[in-house]
C-alpha cells in the first residue's frame, strides 16, 4: 500500500514538469517546422527541399542529424558564457540555439519524413512519440490543474472577447503554423 501511494505521489510530482517539457518540444517541432515552410517560398530553400525529398533513406537520416552538428558550436558558446559568469547571455544563447535547431529539425522532419519512414525503428519511434503524447494529453486533461486552467482560459476569453474582437494580427501566424502542423 505504501509503495502504491509513493508511486502515485512521484507520478503526480513528475508528471506536470515532464509533460510540459515533452509537449512543448513536440509543439515547437511541429509548429516551427510548419512555420519554416514559409521560407520554402525562397528559391534557394525551395531547391534545397526538392533535393532533400529525393534523398535515399540513409541520406535523409544524415540530413536529419545535421542540425545536431551545426548547432554544437552554439551550445559551446553558451557554455563559454556560463563559464565567463554571464548567465543571462548563456541562457539567451542556449534558448536561441535550441529554438533555431528545433525549427530546422522540424522542417527537415516534414521534408524527409517519407524517406525516414522506410526505417522500421523510425516508424516505431514515431509511434512511441505519438502514443506518449496522447497519454500525456489524457493524463493532463484528467488533472485538476488542467481543468482549472481550461475554466480560467474560458473566463478570460469571455472577458476579453469584446475588446479583442477589433484587433488584427497578433499571434495569427502561430495559429496558422499550428494548423499546418496538424495536417
Amino acid at each position: 500500500m505504501r509503495l502504491a501511494l509513493l508511486r502515485r505521489l512521484v507520478k503526480a510530482i513528475l508528471l506536470l514538469p515532464l509533460a510540459a517539457i515533452f509537449l512543448l518540444e513536440d509543439l515547437l517541432v511541429r509548429s516551427f517546422g510548419a512555420a519554416m515552410g514559409a521560407f520554402a517560398r525562397l528559391a534557394l530553400v525551395a531547391r534545397f527541399e526538392v533535393w532533400a525529398r529525393s534523398l535515399r533513406p540513409w541520406q535523409a537520416l544524415l540530413l536529419f542529424l545535421l542540425p545536431v552538428v551545426i548547432f554544437l558550436p552554439v551550445h559551446l558558446l553558451a557554455l563559454w558564457a556560463f563559464a565567463s559568469r554571464r548567465a543571462f547571455l548563456g541562457i539567451g544563447i542556449y534558448i536561441a540555439g535550441k529554438l533555431a535547431a528545433t525549427a530546422v529539425v522540424g522542417r527537415i522532419l516534414i521534408v524527409c519524413r517519407p524517406a525516414l519512414m522506410r526505417y522500421r525503428w523510425f516508424v516505431r519511434a514515431e509511434l512511441w512519440v505519438q502514443r506518449t503524447r496522447n497519454r500525456i494529453h489524457a493524463a493532463l486533461a484528467a488533472s485538476a490543474v488542467w481543468q482549472a486552467y481550461i475554466g480560467l482560459r474560458a473566463r478570460l476569453r469571455g472577458l476579453f472577447a469584446g475588446p479583442a474582437r477589433g484587433l488584427r494580427g497578433g499571434l495569427g501566424w502561430w495559429a496558422a503554423a499550428r494548423r499546418l502542423a496538424r495536417r
